[in-house]
């Protein structure tokens, strides 16, 4: 059986710390059919010089001057070419059987558009395991995202058949939950299903969330998501409800009680 090109997409800025062992990760594969797209976004730092030292033809590099995180991931889009892409950060690893175990759960279903599967939150290190992710569900997706369920949705991590989501872009205005609205709109546009396998597809590294503390961005980047679901004519009083909540309690652990009213009755009225 021929075995399907998989897209493996790498945005990447000021990654010099960690991408070598992501990379490592992607090469070190049990499954050897992959491209890894690795898109620097104006790195300041020896990010560039570390991608250069590699000499295998599978990795393809670009250079773009700094426009984020999602402007990086839609250059990556634009040139992969495989049957199945999946998303990679430069300070994350991917076990050695997370292609195949994935590829294989595809190639075997094929009523199932999105595979997910176990992720590790470890230490920076990735020597410790702070906490465990486990899918649960099978069926439709959007109905799940909706609920912002997180037996469902992690982050980026989802290995997805590419004809499901080549008329999807990531917002470049956005700078929080891009990725979610990213996964709704194509899964509303398209009827995707979502299966998961039970083996670990990827460790994530803890202390590398300088975007996710920022309270205000992430305020900004949920009402941004909101708006931008209104004009899909989407079904999001819960969903409301759900990041109403979030916040509030974000800024009550941060002492911040009259920006948590504030924060609440902001996305209320959305």
């Amino acid at each position: 059986m021929n075995e399907p090109l998989v897209s493996i997409i790498m945005p990447v800025y000021n990654g010099e710390k960690y991408i070598k062992e992501a990379i490592d990760s992607v090469i070190n594969q049990t499954y050897k059919n992959w491209e890894l797209i690795i898109v620097n976004d104006g790195s300041k730092d020896n990010t560039e010089e570390i991608i250069k030292s590699y000499n295998d033809k599978r990795i393809k590099y670009f250079y773009q001057e700094n426009k984020g995180v999602s402007a990086a991931r839609n250059k990556a889009l634009e040139v992969a070419k495989g049957k199945y892409i999946t998303f990679l950060d430069s300070d994350d690893y991917l076990p050695p059987n997370s292609i195949k175990a994935r590829v294989e759960y595809l190639e075997k279903n094929p009523d199932i558009d999105i595979v997910d599967g176990i992720i590790l939150v470890k230490d920076k290190f990735l020597n410790k395991e702070i906490r465990k992710y486990i899918p649960y569900f099978k069926g439709n997706l959007i109905s799940k995202l909706l609920k912002l369920d997180d037996k469902v949705f992690f982050g980026v991590s989802y290995f997805v058949k590419r004809e499901k989501i080549k008329n999807i872009k990531f917002n470049e205005n956005m700078t929080h939950v891009e990725d979610l609205l990213f996964y709704i709109e194509a899964a509303y546009k398209n009827n995707i299903t979502y299966g998961y396998v039970d083996e670990e597809i990827l460790w994530c590294r803890s202390g590398n969330e300088s975007a996710v503390c920022n309270l205000d961005g992430i305020e900004r980047g949920y009402y941004q998501f909101l708006k931008q679901l209104r004009k899909m004519n989407l079904n999001i009083f819960y969903l409301k409800l759900k990041i109403a909540k979030i916040m509030f309690l974000s800024r009550i652990s941060q002492e911040e009680y009259f920006k948590a009213l504030k924060s609440s009755l902001k996305f209320l009225k959305v």
